[in-house]
């Protein structure tokens, strides 16, 4: 059975879909009958921000762009949200919306350390001010899910992602590891990807699961293979690494 989230104080939120949220120190959640799987505010709030170290992966495998903003709603609260690459960040395709608030106290119950900004604008110009690194934790996670449809959401995509989650940060340990989880490899030039700037398309080398065993047969490992790649139009060894 799955219980609805509390929807107050989130007026953007209201009815469009699932809010799990803290409230009086006890976290919203939804399970579902016959599983496991209990979904906490905080279980996607950390699914979210480590999925943001593997956004290629995402975007290729699921076509998910997933965005971070330093200062949510002015106040200092930080945001990621996660929705269709294929359509606008509006539109009614994206799946989560995660917000964090700073860690006022001394706990170790915290999901991340970033710098706290907040938006210092009172009109034009627009201005920020940086309280420097900070503890952030869970206030809001928000699925664009009725709770009907949550179940659905949860097998198709949740379970997925979590799982593809664990592959891709064990590959990231070493070539063996990487070659174990199945995975490809997409190898970009740092220097040619930054010169290319935000809007520019780079298209990858791409080495197959078969070519990365047989790299590590030889005794390769992500750092030395890495030293090894030099790219064919600026000759730099400058290798990005990515999961595919």
């Amino acid at each position: 059975m799955l219980k609805d989230g509390i929807i107050d104080g989130e007026k953007f939120f209201k009815g469009h879909g699932l809010v799990l949220q803290h409230k009086n120190g006890e976290e919203v959640n939804f399970s579902i009958d016959g599983s496991s799987n209990k979904i906490t505010a905080n279980s996607l709030a950390s699914l979210g921000y480590w999925m943001m170290d593997y956004g290629y992966f995402f975007r290729q495998r699921y076509s998910l762009n997933i965005r971070h903003s330093s200062d949510f709603d002015g106040s200092g609260q930080q945001s990621i949200e996660i929705n269709r690459a294929d359509r606008d960040k509006y539109s009614s395709e994206w799946q989560l919306r995660l917000v964090y608030s700073e860690q006022t106290d001394n706990s170790d119950d915290f999901i991340y350390e970033a710098e706290l900004i907040s938006d210092t604008r009172t009109g034009y110009p627009y201005g920020s001010k940086n309280h420097g690194l900070r503890r952030f934790k869970v206030h809001c996670a928000f699925l664009n899910q009725s709770p009907t449809a949550a179940t659905q959401w949860v097998a198709e995509l949740y379970l997925p992602w979590k799982k593809d989650l664990e592959r891709l940060q064990r590959a990231s340990e070493s070539l063996a590891h990487w070659v174990d989880a199945g995975l490809g490899m997409d190898v970009s030039c740092r220097p040619c990807a930054r010169a290319a700037g935000l809007g520019g398309r780079i298209k990858p080398t791409k080495f197959s699961n078969h070519i990365l065993k047989g790299f590590a047969n030889k005794g390769l490992d992500l750092t030395n293979l890495r030293s090894k790649l030099k790219c064919k139009k600026c000759g730099q060894r400058d290798a990005i690494l990515l999961h595919a």
